[in-house]
């Protein structure tokens, strides 16, 4: 059994259930090229004995300043992940 679940995320506040869903599928390659890295890994798999949680998206420094580099957190509940983006080297 897959459950999935797609969400809006709401600026200084709690994620909302999107009004469109995404459907469960397969491996998603960046650019739709087999030979790319994973934009999306599938959501069937033999055993998934606990929960993927991916974010794709883009980051942008407080008031529109260029940066080199920016840290970034995302938060679902109790887990809790940062790193740092960096610009183009």
């Amino acid at each position: 059994m897959t459950v999935k679940a797609t969400f809006t995320l709401v600026h200084g506040g709690e994620a909302t259930l999107a009004p469109e869903q995404d459907p469960i599928g397969d491996d998603r390659h960046w650019d739709n090229n087999a030979l790319a890295s994973l934009h999306r890994p599938g959501d069937s798999a033999p055993l998934k004995p606990k929960v993927d949680v991916v974010l794709v998206g883009h980051a942008y420094a407080p008031g529109g300043a260029p940066v080199t580099s920016l840290a970034v957190r995302m938060r679902v509940g109790d887990l809790v992940k940062s790193l740092r983006v960096n610009g183009d080297r």
